[in-house]
């Protein structure tokens, strides 16, 4: 009886399904008939097992007395002994139910960790094979153009040292792009602006029956300016001298256009 093959499963012990005419039985899974479960249906461990073989003994002579009275005595050594087994195993089974639910924490956390990196690898793999690819397409269509004559012949590039190089370039074209655009707009307005000025400066100078063109100096537009406001200030000068100075010769009048 004190073989360790009898003894009951720990969490029969705990919960109450071991008694004295109700023992643990073990299912060919390695679990018994009421834990069913080989994970949880859980031995009693070494340092409880001279508390267990005591027990057990107490079973054994309560089996064998052959008076109500021995039974008795030895029925009440097994219910004492069992609940000290059951109060030891219980706050053991605590702190190992814990250490079972961290292990598994930890082996998912592997489990997940081992994942992530094999999806990196694959990943990592499909972009070299891909810029593998992309690489002797390059070479192929260099090479064709080199044998078609319409392409000069150019080193190969054989490496590819800095992944996402290509989305960088592009970023960098797309942005001398937008510059240029904001360059050309700029000399576009500057260039209407300085034919609207040499057009209102022409059309005074017509007006006025001279023929002088607009000159155009180093400083450029603001003379340019300067220019158009002068004739401007001129023209108006002419038009209250003819209507202040009706008697003023033709000679006059003309001195004052020609100044």
């Amino acid at each position: 009886m004190s073989s360790i093959a009898t003894f009951p499963c720990v969490p029969c012990v705990i919960e109450g399904n071991y008694t004295i005419n109700q023992q643990c039985q073990r299912l060919d899974s390695g679990a018994c008939s009421f834990c069913g479960n080989a994970e949880y249906c859980t031995d009693i461990p070494l340092e409880f097992q001279e508390n267990a073989n005591a027990m057990l003994e107490a079973l054994a002579k309560y089996e064998a007395g052959l008076s109500t009275v021995i039974k008795q005595r030895w029925r009440r050594e097994f219910e004492k002994l069992l609940k000290q087994l059951r109060m030891s195993l219980g706050v053991w089974f605590k702190v190992e139910l814990e250490r079972r639910s961290e292990v598994k924490r930890k082996q998912e956390e592997e489990r997940r960790r081992a994942e992530a990196e094999e999806r990196k690898r694959l990943e990592e793999e499909k972009r070299r094979m891909n810029e593998e690819r992309e690489l002797q397409e390059l070479r192929n269509l260099e090479r064709l153009m080199e044998l078609s004559g319409k392409h000069p012949k150019k080193p190969l590039v054989t490496t590819i040292d800095a992944p996402g190089i290509e989305n960088k370039l592009a970023d960098v074209a797309t942005k001398l792009d937008n510059l240029a655009a904001v360059v050309q707009q700029q000399t576009d307005a500057l260039t209407a602006y300085t034919k609207l000025m040499y057009d209102i400066y022409y059309q005074d100078n017509r007006c006025d029956g001279g023929e002088q063109q607009p000159v155009f100096n180093d400083n450029g537009k603001r003379d340019r300016e300067e220019e158009v406001e002068n004739g401007q200030e001129e023209k108006r000068r002419r038009r209250e001298d003819d209507g202040h100075a009706e008697d003023v010769s033709g000679d006059v009048a003309m001195n004052l256009v020609n100044n």
